[in-house]
Formats: C-alpha cells, structure tokens, sequence
C-alpha cells in the first residue's frame, strides 16, 4: 500500500510538471509580433502598436524616425531594427518603461523636455534596457524613477544634462555603458547600485577585451576614464571610481590607447587613362572605424569600415599614381604606419 500511495503522488506530480510546461509553451507560442515602419507596415505609430499589443509580444520598429511620446504599459519586448530614433519633440519623455519585465533594445531617444523628461524613463522593475541611445535630451539621458532590479547594458549616453539621474531607485545592474555629459549622474534617496560587472573576457562598448563597468567620459575629453591610468593597458582604469555614498565602479573601463593594425592586399585592380581603382583589406581590430587615403601624399578621403576601395578619378593618362593609407579606431588613435601601393594610368 504504501509504495502504491508513492508511485501515485510521484505519477501526479509528473502530470502536473507536464502541464504546466503544456501551459508555458502555448503561452509563448501564443505571442504576437507586432511590426511598425514610417509607411507601410500594419502600424506607422509605436504607440499604436502598443496599445494593440499583449502582455508577452514583441513589436519590431523599423528605421526611420517616429514623433512620439512612447508609454510601455504592458511586459513587452521592443526591439529596434536599424536604430529607430524616437524623438520627443521638446515636449515630455521619448520612451517610458511603465510596466514591469520590458526588454527594450536598439532605440535612440533624444528631445525630451527639460521639466523631468529624460529620453528614457524607468519607473517600473525588472527591465532590460540594451544597446540604446539616449542622446541630445535637454535635462536627463536615462531617468530611473521608483524603479529596481533593472539591468542596463551596451546603452550610449550622450550629450544630455545629465547622463542618468536615479531618484528613489536601488538594486540595478548598470554597466558597459558610455556616459559622455554634462554631469553623467545624479542620485536621490537612491541606495546600493552596482555599476559593474566581474571582470570578464568579452568585446566592451569601446572595442576593449574585457567587460567590466562603464565608460565615464565628458565632452572636454577630461572624464575619468578618458584620464585614468592604465598602466597595463587592459582597457581597465587602475583605479575604482566612486560616484557616490555605495555607488562605486570598481571596473571603469580606460580609454584605448592601442591604434588599429594597417589595411592589407592594397593593391590596384582596375584603371583607365583618368583613373586608378584600388581595394584592400580592412584590419581586423574590433573597433577598428576608418582609413584616410591620400593620393600622391594629398588627403583625399576617410574611407569607412566595410568600403574597402577608393577610386581616384581625373587623373592624367599614362601618369603614376600612388595611394598612401592610414587607419583610425573609434577612439581617434591613427596607425602611423603608411601603406601604399602606386599605379600607371593608362596612355
């Protein structure tokens, strides 16, 4: 009887695990994706998109730039594709997270108001904000109101009053940022925030190798991590920064000092009697951003990551030219190191 009454409730419980996973799947199988573009698409409004949505959806916004105040009421899931701008227009907050459980992800939030808005506003808990611009807002790039146990990570901040202002607000996770304002924080009655993670092998907003806390910048180029020792040049500062009573980044991430290796296979590949085609191979440095071309030692044009050619054009016939090449990361450090790579056009 007993190893009955066993198998039985051991059968039940099995039963019940079973359903409730049946439970879970049909509700993840049941969320909706919801799409909006300027034109189009079902939805030319995030908001409309919103206010269609349910609880657990996704809504993708398209590239473009939407005027509107955004209010997230529900657990949703949105998701840029192209960096979408949502712009405020002067007037309130670009984007408001005021449900809990929101991931939003590949926005840029700019022109809010000055009275309290900010670009993005959290006063709900338990959100994921990632890869997010807040840019060019009067008073607050990122304003987190009320709000807890919150992660924010791979979000530029910039150009704002104030890059992010907590009031009332403790327990979030906040790094691997870029804060280059005005003033880059300011607290209210806020708590213990951490402001880094463990220092990890991984790409860092700044193309540095480890993962660690933010990048503190400020327009003058004066920031902390713009200035702070590196003397092992591991893109981490030496020093911990603190921002105020238990609000510390013990990790800030240095500025890069280590320029881009040079461009490869320079060479010509095809030319007339007024011009000289050349492509190359861009280096493979993670933040690696430009090359400057020069023709017969004359600067002609920064050729963006991914380009990888330039075409010279009115030059003279059966003259030779030579390409020189310089590459430029993120940061502004310049390979000094010249490539080049010289040409005939034809008669």
């Amino acid at each position: 009887m007993i190893v009955k009454k066993c198998c039985g409730v051991h059968a039940l419980r099995i039963a019940v695990g079973i359903t409730m996973l049946a439970l879970l799947l049909a509700g993840s199988a049941n969320a909706a994706t919801l799409t909006v573009c300027p034109s189009g698409c079902a939805y030319s409004s995030i908001q409309k998109a919103i206010n269609a949505s349910s609880n657990g959806d996704i809504v993708l916004v398209q590239s473009g730039t939407y005027f509107e105040n955004v209010n997230i009421t529900k657990q949703l899931t949105l998701r840029g594709i192209g960096n979408p701008v949502v712009d405020a227009g002067g007037s309130g907050s670009a984007i408001t997270l005021a449900a809990n459980g929101i991931t939003l992800e590949g926005f840029t939030a700019t022109h809010s108001s000055f009275d309290g808005g900010a670009g993005i506003v959290v006063n709900s808990n338990n959100n994921t904000l990632t890869g997010n611009n807040a840019s060019s807002n009067t008073e607050n790039g990122i304003y987190l109101k009320y709000s807890s146990n919150n992660t924010l990570g791979g979000n530029n901040v910039l150009n704002n009053q104030k890059g992010i202002y907590q009031y009332d607000s403790s327990n979030n996770k906040i790094y691997n940022n870029i804060f280059k304002n005005n003033n880059n924080f300011d607290f209210y009655e806020s708590n213990i925030n951490t402001w880094n993670t463990t220092r990890q092998s991984g790409t860092n907003i700044i193309g540095g190798q480890y993962l660690g806390g933010n990048f503190w910048a400020n327009p003058e180029g004066t920031g902390f991590s713009q200035t702070c020792p590196d003397v092992n040049g591991d893109g981490i500062c030496d020093k911990s920064y603190t921002l105020g009573e238990n609000n510390t980044d013990y990790l800030p991430l240095a500025k890069d000092k280590i320029p881009p290796k040079s461009v490869r296979n320079l060479k010509n590949v095809s030319f007339a009697s007024s011009y000289i085609n050349w492509t190359w191979k861009d280096p493979k440095d993670i933040d690696f951003k430009k090359v400057m071309v020069f023709i017969d030692s004359k600067f002609k044009k920064n050729v963006s990551k991914s380009k990888r050619f330039f075409n010279a054009t009115n030059l003279k016939a059966n003259t030779r030219h030579t390409i020189s090449t310089r590459t430029v990361d993120m940061n502004g450090n310049i390979n000094k190191t010249w490539k080049n790579s010289s040409a005939w056009t034809a008669k």
